[in-house]
């Protein structure tokens, strides 16, 4: 309803909204014990005000409730509209001037994409090159943010998909911070999903199938299955804890609702890694986790978190060196097995 543009002079507005709203239907409630003192020392606010009587009959007694029916249409004009942004090139490459380098596809902004995916990269030219061939094949653009690789990966990181890689400087490992400038970045350019999938992880070519993300406006965000390769990339880890026979989840997908961030409470290394989760769709589908696959990566990986958790994001890692383990064929999980993972873990979803 709002106050009238139109009156100005001063006094009599909230007069004029209170009588509106009676219009309205709605009931004034007298509070006589309520006492609301207006301090105000200016003398022309104590002066005595002579108002015309056809301001006062139009402010106390108005015709209709709502008031700048015709008046007042520059308010219609949209001036920022994240889905569709006509200062997102500008913005995006002020934003991007800040880090090291940055490579960013001819009319990449100008498109709609159906799912874009996001992803993290560091050191990782020995698998930059098959996991964009294999996974890239799932999404319709790729964006890359280099942590300041001290290898080729930045160069090597070279797919038709790529709409834009970033270099940035690296203080420190801060998963945390890595992630929200991705969801920054990818908030310029128009997609309906986002996804996290990191570069020592490859989808599982059995279980990709996304149609389900057509079929469905209820579903906000997707739980996938995540098996850790072991020793031999025909062999995952059964024995790994946080999972069910071996099969852990993660959220990594969510649908696009405008520039948003990831807030963690368990601290920069270990969190959900999507800003929100809404309703989710525990999807059967499956990530080949490559990071821990032979025992010198896990040896690496254990000594760099005993080094690096100092939040004590997660209690334990022994998991990481513990050789004690029973091992499963990956060709073994059939679509049986995650429906059974799906039916236990459901009670526990958000």
């Amino acid at each position: 309803m709002g106050y009238d543009e139109e009156l100005n002079r001063w006094g009599g507005d909230d007069d004029n909204i209170r009588a509106r709203l009676e219009l309205s239907g709605i009931e004034e409630l007298l509070m006589p014990e309520v006492k609301l003192i207006h301090r105000d020392d200016r003398p022309e606010a104590n002066a005595q005000r002579v108002t015309p009587v056809d301001i006062l009959e139009q402010l106390r007694y108005p015709q209709q409730a709502v008031v700048n029916s015709e008046w007042g249409r520059n308010f219609d004009t949209v001036i920022y509209d994240w889905q569709n942004n006509l200062y997102a090139e500008k913005q995006l490459k002020t934003y991007l001037s800040s880090f090291l380098d940055y490579e960013l596809k001819a009319d990449s902004l100008g498109k709609s994409y159906h799912r874009v995916l996001l992803v993290p990269i560091y050191n990782e030219q020995e698998r930059i090159t098959r996991f964009l061939q294999n996974n890239a094949k799932y999404f319709d653009a790729v964006i890359l943010l280099d942590d300041e690789s001290t290898d080729a990966t930045y160069d090597l990181a070279q797919h038709e998909k790529i709409i834009l890689k970033v270099k940035k400087s690296r203080m420190e490992f801060n998963d945390l911070e890595n992630r929200n400038i991705l969801l920054n970045i990818v908030s310029f350019f128009k997609t309906k999903w986002i996804a996290f999938i990191d570069a020592d992880e490859l989808l599982d070519d059995r279980y990709a199938d996304m149609a389900i993300l057509d079929q469905s406006e209820k579903i906000d965000s997707v739980l996938l299955h995540l098996v850790h390769l072991w020793d031999d990339e025909k062999f995952f880890n059964q024995s790994y804890p946080f999972a069910f026979h071996g099969l852990g989840h993660k959220l990594r997908m969510f649908k696009n609702i405008g520039r948003s961030q990831i807030i963690s409470r368990e601290g920069k290394l270990h969190f959900i890694p999507i800003p929100y989760t809404g309703n989710i769709y525990h999807a059967p589908m499956l990530i080949h986790h490559y990071g821990q696959l032979i025992k010198e990566m896990r040896k690496q990986k254990f000594d760099f978190y005993m080094k690096e958790d100092i939040e004590q994001c997660q209690k334990d890692y022994s998991h990481l060196i513990n050789n004690n383990i029973e091992r499963g064929e990956v060709q073994n999980i059939s679509i049986e097995h995650l429906q059974e993972a799906i039916n236990i873990y459901k009670p526990f979803l958000l």
